[in-house]
């Protein structure tokens, strides 16, 4: 017990410490969006006191853009469905969650994912951490 105190206070140090982990599940697996806490510490805060965030949403937007670009091969046919912030950590910690969903499966439309991608104050798109999703259990 004492060393998994010691493991989260040095974790907690060392500036890996998680903040928050923001799930898709897309194209058969689940992409895991982390924000650290050194993360935060290197993005603008966004006080109270200001009305608008360090970054504009359309810088969000396109960061999100470029991000999804290199993840999925046809990028150019998914929709932005939406752009929301989030806070995380602190008062004045905030990421953007700039949200895409894939093109339907036929044109006659059918059931789509859609992908939350981070974006941190600072402009940078935060790396996914990608896993298979599991397979369904037999009914």
């Amino acid at each position: 017990m004492m060393l998994a105190a010691v493991l989260v206070a040095a974790m907690q140090l060392s500036g890996d410490f998680v903040l928050g982990t923001f799930s898709s599940y897309v194209l058969g697996q689940q992409w895991d969006f982390i924000v650290r806490k050194d993360d935060l510490d290197q993005s603008p805060p966004w006080s109270e006191l200001i009305d608008d965030p360090p970054l504009p949403a359309r810088s969000a937007i396109y960061a999100a853009q470029l991000l999804l670009d290199r993840l999925v091969s046809n990028a150019r046919e998914w929709r932005l469905n939406g752009v929301r912030l989030n806070q995380i950590g602190r008062p004045d910690g905030w990421v953007y969650i700039v949200e895409f969903t894939e093109p339907p499966p036929s044109p006659l439309g059918g059931l789509v994912s859609r992908m939350g991608i981070v974006v941190l104050m600072t402009g940078g798109a935060v790396e996914p951490q990608r896993s298979p999703l599991p397979p369904h259990p037999p009914q």
